[in-house]
């Protein structure tokens, strides 16, 4: 339980300044120990940061003559700068509605590519098998995926297909693939 002190304070309070002083230095002290306040036992140097200290640096208001022009400015032109932020916003929305439009069409696209190899290589998404016209066609939509020709040369150059299909696929498919990579060439 802390010490509860008395406060030493002088008898007699005159105007000078040594009895004023003499005042702050009585009130500071409690049973006549100095160091201490009243209350507490502790020393305000064991309380570390916590100490009420002066701030480094003092907040000093803004010029009011800069202020005041730069409020003058925006009640001048309150409709012009409301104006501005909505054209702003406008366009951020805009450019990410476009960013977000540019990127489900190019899934959209390669999905249907991937669905095109599919029906090509004889097995649709669905897992039923095209007819041998389905998958000519498919070869010849492939033209239209002029991002994917690198690719699409690539699966069907170095793929040995001759060996991997069976006879009609290959006397009938396997001609327009050969005739695909050489127009992607």
């Amino acid at each position: 339980m802390p010490d509860t002190g008395t406060i030493n304070l002088p008898r007699s309070l005159s105007n000078s300044a040594a009895s004023a002083f003499s005042f702050c230095v009585a009130a500071a002290t409690v049973s006549g120990r100095p160091g201490l306040t009243t209350g507490s036992n502790r020393s305000l140097r064991s309380l570390g940061r916590a100490k009420a200290r002066p701030l480094a640096k003092r907040y000093v208001p803004p010029n009011n003559e800069q202020t005041g022009m730069t409020l003058e400015f925006i009640n001048q032109n309150r409709e012009l700068i409301g104006f501005v932020v909505a054209i702003i916003a406008g366009l951020f929305a805009f450019v990410k509605w476009l960013d977000t439009r540019n990127r489900e069409l190019k899934e959209k696209r390669y999905k249907i590519y991937m669905d095109l190899i599919g029906v090509i290589s004889g097995k649709r998404s669905d897992s039923t098998t095209p007819n041998l016209t389905e998958q000519i066609a498919a070869i010849w939509f492939l033209l239209e995926y002029k991002e994917y020709y690198e690719i699409t040369s690539k699966i069907f150059s170095d793929s040995d297909l001759e060996n991997m299909a069976n006879a009609p696929w290959v006397k009938h498919v396997l001609p327009h693939i050969r005739k695909l990579i050489h127009e992607i060439s």
